[in-house]
């Protein structure tokens, strides 16, 4: 299953739930963006400032597609974002956000507090998201919010402290909103990919940084040939808002070829 093949869409989205996909104008936000399409929700397409390419994003996915942008550690924004999807096409009934702001990784000697505020950024984004999606979906008794973070909370590795700190810490917050809104009908899970395979993303010849060393290691402790891709990232996503994962919820999923075994 890819996304963007509607005839292979095992379970359907029935109603046409709205989704609002946080992060779209990325290789997996629009990989998860094309999927929910396909498996026949209205995706608002977000973008951080990008307009041109959210817009020619939710162009493609046709139907009721809308395309928006706002800045996620921007409270107010966020505010404003969910407001405007429920004018235009509904409250949406799934959430998934694959942002995550531009920060740097090194050692944590060469650390400064310009770089921790920079990862700082990708909590408070999710925090900002999960506050306005919680408020739409509590009074309809239903709703399912998906936040991607990273294998790497998981799996130390020099230079990326900060990196690691803050995915794990996005990690134990899924977790504890998913007991708060459970009784409520909503559930929150993570998808925690590893190294992800991109056709749009040029292959650099060397990873840059810490990554390099890291991408040899990963190799060897990969239990699968292959990295995942978006695509693969996508389907589980529409699995976990379909009614076949209405149970599931305080899950984080790595997706990385089994590399964290």
């Amino acid at each position: 299953m890819r996304a963007g093949a509607p005839d292979q869409v095992p379970e359907d989205l029935d109603p046409r739930p709205v989704a609002l996909v946080c992060g779209a104008t990325g290789a997996i936000g629009g990989a998860i963006a094309r999927r929910l399409t396909a498996a026949g929700a209205v995706v608002v397409v977000h973008g951080h400032a990008n307009a041109e390419r959210a817009g020619a994003l939710s162009g493609a996915l046709g139907g009721a597609s809308i395309p928006l942008t706002a800045d996620l550690c921007d409270p107010a924004a966020v505010a404003g974002l969910f407001a405007e999807v429920a004018a235009s096409v509904g409250p949406p009934e799934i959430v998934v956000n694959a942002a995550y702001p531009p920060a740097p990784d090194r050692p944590v000697r060469e650390t400064t507090p310009d770089d921790a505020h920079a990862h700082h950024a990708a909590l408070l984004m999710h925090l900002n998201v999960c506050r306005e999606a919680v408020a739409a979906m509590e009074p309809r008794g239903t709703g399912r919010i998906v936040l991607v973070s990273a294998a790497m909370a998981d799996r130390p590795f020099p230079g990326t402290a900060l990196y690691a700190a803050t995915t794990a810490a996005l990690n134990a917050f899924s977790r504890t909103l998913a007991l708060e809104v459970g009784k409520a009908g909503i559930t929150v899970n993570v998808i925690a990919p590893g190294k992800v395979r991109s056709d749009e993303l040029p292959e650099p010849a060397e990873p840059p940084g810490p990554y390099a060393d890291l991408e040899r290691i990963s190799k060897l402790r990969a239990a699968l040939p292959a990295p995942p891709s978006p695509a693969d990232i996508a389907d589980l996503t529409a699995y976990l808002v379909s009614p076949g994962a209405a149970a599931v919820t305080g899950q984080v999923i790595h997706l990385a070829a089994g590399e964290p075994i």
